[in-house]
């Protein structure tokens, strides 16, 4: 009886041998097919998919398997702690759509990871262009400086409203859209000598930075504010015409299809600003296009917007983006490596001097 114990036991070592070494086999031909496959694609997070798909399919089939293969197991870690850091290095050499390919990793802890890193990056980028002068309503932006290499039209858009916000200078300035509601904007401003009102939809997708007695928040509808006329001296109003109008449910408004209405929210800008008060507009600019929640502005849009603003003095200034940004006229280059097709052509800019107190309705 004790032998028939013992031959069982002696078969099923020999069998669990027979298994580890087929399951090795497999391993070093998963993983050579991996590589194979990684020296294909040049693009990092293609090879990040890759990995974790391969990653998923050897721990199906090696579930409880001895120990002897968890060696295997650390090479594909090391692949993948390569492939994330070369994604992360390449963060300074993409364009701004990598924003949109971010939203798409299914894996949280590398999404959110990717994320902060390119939060980084972009604050860094804004302050430098901040201080280099570059982007400014006193010159024009050559193509010759390559500014911007892989920023989105934060870049533009924010030296523009620091150099119009003059915060350094006492008065009032209203952020309709709150877009220098910034940690990093706020600490390059430091504690300004002007009065800041941040004007947005909702208090609940705002982050509401410690207030001191230079800055306030409203929160509200752009198109009816409740201000009295002519009490700002300056208005910024930063990517936000765009979105009026639209559907807001994700900014905490509410959901909309009005084409027109960011022609009131201008209106309704010009009232509240002193004459002789600057108001700076930049958006979405090129080809229009309605994405529901927001919307690209053609030049008969700022046709529009330019009768609203009777009695004012205009400056107008259009950057489109190929690998870095630049200064053009206000016809749209006939490509951009920017986006592609469904997103924006370029940004619009334009300050308006509020000459008269007569301001034309919708």
């Amino acid at each position: 009886m004790s032998e028939s114990k013992e031959k069982p036991s002696e078969i099923n070592e020999e069998l669990l041998e027979k298994a580890i070494r087929k399951v090795h086999k497999l391993i070093l031909s998963k993983i050579k097919e991996v590589e194979h496959e990684l020296s294909l694609f040049n693009d990092p997070y293609q090879k990040y998919e890759i990995i974790q798909e391969s990653k998923d399919f050897l721990s199906k089939t090696l579930k409880r398997i001895t120990r002897k293969i968890e060696h295997k197991f650390d090479h594909l870690e090391e692949l993948e702690r390569e492939t994330v850091n070369t994604y992360i290095r390449d963060l300074r050499k993409m364009p701004s759509i990598l924003k949109r390919n971010i939203r798409k990793i299914e894996d949280k802890d590398f999404r959110k990871a990717l994320s902060n890193h390119l939060k980084a990056i972009k604050e860094e980028e804004l302050l430098a262009a901040i201080k280099s002068g570059l982007v400014s309503w006193k010159k024009v932006l050559d193509a010759e400086h390559h500014f911007g290499e892989g920023m989105d039209e934060r870049v533009i858009e924010i030296p523009l409203a620091i150099e119009v916000g003059n915060f350094s200078q006492p008065g009032k300035v209203l952020d309709a859209g709150a877009a220098l509601n910034a940690k990093y904007i706020r600490d390059y401003i430091g504690r300004p000598k002007a009065h800041i009102v941040h004007f947005t939809q909702s208090a609940q997708k705002e982050e509401i930075i410690p207030l001191d007695d230079k800055v306030s928040y409203v929160f509200g509808d752009l198109r009816d504010m409740d201000f009295k006329d002519e009490v700002f001296d300056r208005i910024i109003c930063i990517s936000t015409l765009e979105h009026i109008g639209m559907d807001n449910t994700r900014y905490g408004g509410q959901k909309e299809n009005n084409l027109t209405s960011y022609l009131d929210a201008v209106s309704e800008m010009l009232r509240v600003l002193k004459k002789g008060g600057s108001l700076l507009l930049t958006f979405p600019y090129g080809e229009s296009k309605n994405f529901g929640w927001y919307r690209v502005l053609d030049h008969g849009d700022i046709d529009r917007l330019i009768e609203i603003c009777s009695g004012c003095e205009f400056r107008e200034k259009y950057f489109y983006y190929q690998s870095y940004w630049y200064e053009a006229t206000a016809e749209p280059p006939a490509s951009s490596s920017y986006t592609d097709k469904k997103d924006i052509e370029g940004v619009a800019a334009i300050l308006a001097i509020k000459n008269s107190t007569k301001i034309a309705k919708p």
